[in-house]
């Protein structure tokens, strides 16, 4: 019962802080206008970097030899993510908005205190993912990349969990760091339920499951990058939902060992 309390006193606190923010930003002419640029920006880059990560991975398969095998066409999908919602909106914060990058969640704010919550959330989280595992649609889906079997087995396996820790960091930067403290002057709370509609239609082609949690992971991310303004929590989580997943389906597939 007191955990249930905690819960919702850290969302209440959350939300009222960041309602009273996105209130007191619309309280002048100026604030209304800076909230509205800030608006009419990060929405722009948003589709503009989509955009351009959808269609250049469209035209992969004309580049040789990016197309001739699995670890090119995924390095260069880790690195159409790094550029398109980690770099761009990196360039837009400094160089448009002039706002420093900190503000926008790229930080390692993390209070110790915090921590056993976010590890609380990854615990549960990865029983979920050892049931999905099972799944045949996970286990055709994941690993995103797995090595012929041999000496160098395990050496590329962690070399391409390294690569893909990588996107996870522009994908947290992006929706729970670019997005929502860039609306949230705006839109106050609401800039987490903004943000987590484009996190969930990236989920589309993966399975069901996966992208109806997309849902309830991007709300609850974003909510955690509200509460310690930093995406650190969301990296956390995210990759270590995403290495559960592929040693789980490694082991069901009798590869772990």
């Amino acid at each position: 019962m007191n955990l249930f309390r905690n819960i919702r006193g850290n969302i209440e606190r959350v939300f009222h802080e960041t309602e009273n923010q996105a209130i007191a930003c619309s309280a002048t002419p100026e604030g209304r206008r800076q909230g509205l640029r800030n608006v009419a920006v990060v929405c722009l880059t948003a589709a503009l970097g989509m955009t351009a990560r959808f269609y250049g991975m469209n035209v992969l398969p004309i580049f040789e030899p990016l197309g001739s095998s699995l670890i090119e066409r995924r390095l260069f999908w880790v690195g159409s993510i790094l550029l398109t919602q980690l770099l761009f909106p990196i360039l837009v914060v400094k160089f448009v908005m002039r706002e420093r990058l900190r503000d926008y969640g790229l930080n390692c704010r993390l209070a110790m205190s915090e921590l056993p919550m976010y590890l609380g959330l990854l615990v549960f989280v990865l029983g979920l993912v050892w049931l999905c595992s099972g799944l045949p649609s996970f286990q055709a889906k994941y690993p995103l990349f797995l090595p012929s079997a041999g000496k160098g087995f395990w050496l590329q396996f962690w070399l391409w969990e390294v690569v893909y820790l990588l996107s996870f960091i522009a994908v947290e930067f992006f929706f729970r760091g670019f997005l929502i403290h860039g609306l949230k002057q705006r839109f106050g709370f609401s800039a987490v339920f903004v943000a987590m509609m484009p996190y969930c239609q990236v989920h589309f082609g993966k399975p069901l499951l996966e992208t109806l949690g997309s849902i309830v992971a991007g709300v609850a991310l974003g909510f955690f990058s509200l509460k310690s303004r930093s995406i650190l929590p969301g990296v956390i989580v995210h990759a270590g939902v995403a290495l559960g997943m592929d040693l789980a389906v490694l082991w069901r597939k009798g590869l772990l060992f």
